[in-house]
């Protein structure tokens, strides 16, 4: 479609019906008729690389005007099996499919073609890489009464227990304030509920990103060492 009608871009204006949505010619043949067939990336790979030496040798030896030439051609016959707002079926897609399947292939292998003519001569240079380890999260140091204005940072903060909510997936921990007047509420999951039971009246320090939930300051916590109880 890149190389059809100036005056409709390619296809792009002309609005079609396909698997029950609206579309465009262009974008039909671009990914929507792919989609249909249902396939995953590794499967596309398998299915669609069939191609034998001899075509493989005639499609890199052919010239980027007969590529063009081939598509203007298609492009032809599809502008021709459509009308605007039509909506097609099934039919259209079993008619097509194999013309996608043999667009890709050579598209693929002329690629291929062209990238080893492009580096037919270079050397290849193997440098080994070290990964790094990514620089710890300093959590930021703040006050119980800071934590509102903090939503999405790692941060580090202490506060005294007000009440102590065991809700089955989590354990809730309001401090700061009994609910619902908490300044921050801290959810207790997976290994780190059972520290509920050593909370109620205590002073701790959390770590970890403050989000918000319906309006209020939270910080999930799943670990234990991310939660201190002051002695």
């Amino acid at each position: 479609m890149h190389v059809s009608r100036k005056e409709d871009k390619g296809g792009n204006t002309i609005q079609l019906q396909f698997d029950g949505k609206g579309t465009n010619l262009h974008s039909l043949w671009d990914s929507k008729l792919i989609d249909h067939e249902g396939l995953s990336e590794a499967e596309i790979a398998k299915q669609y690389d069939w191609a034998n030496e001899t075509q493989i040798k005639k499609w890199q030896t052919d010239s980027p005007m007969e590529w063009l030439w081939e598509s203007y051609q298609i492009s032809s016959e599809l502008y021709a099996d459509i009308k605007p707002g039509q909506t097609l079926n099934d039919d259209y897609y079993k008619k097509y499919i194999q013309t996608i399947h043999l667009q890709i292939d050579q598209a693929g292998i002329r690629l291929a073609g062209e990238l080893n003519k492009l580096y037919a001569n270079e050397q290849v240079k193997i440098t080994k890489v070290e990964l790094l380890p990514p620089p710890p999260v300093t959590a930021q140091k703040i006050m119980l009464t800071e934590v509102k204005n903090m939503v999405g940072r790692n941060v580090s903060v202490s506060g005294k227990v007000y009440s102590v909510k065991d809700i089955g997936s989590m354990v809730l921990v309001n401090l700061g304030a009994a609910y619902p007047n908490q300044l921050l509420t801290i959810a207790l999951k997976g290994d780190a509920k059972q520290l509920a039971s050593q909370l109620d009246g205590k002073t701790v320090t959390v770590e970890g990103t403050v989000i918000d939930y319906k309006g209020k300051p939270e910080i999930v916590v799943t670990e234990t060492n991310k939660l201190t109880i002051a002695k």
